[in-house]
């Protein structure tokens, strides 16, 4: 056979994923911006937290391009071993 059968992320589990991650950060008392890829590293979502720093727009959405092309999630030092 020539191709495989795929899960593919959808937007309800991207959202999921985000409000797993603010409701996080607001425990913590942080701000955060939360980026979620497709695996194909094509942002699905993006949310930015009220008081959370323009810089890290472009440090989550590479972040989250990063992990999708590695096929596995990132930690706040980097990827994964």
């Amino acid at each position: 056979m020539f191709v495989a059968d795929s899960k593919r992320l959808t937007l309800a589990g991207a959202r999921k994923m985000v409000d797993t991650a603010t409701a996080l950060a607001k425990e913590a008392n942080f701000s955060i911006t939360v980026a979620i890829a497709d695996a194909g590293g094509h942002l699905l979502l993006l949310e930015r937290m009220d008081g959370g720093r323009f810089h890290t727009l472009h440090s989550s959405t590479t972040k989250a391009a990063c992990a999708a092309s590695n096929k596995r999630p990132t930690t706040a030092k980097g990827a994964a071993g």
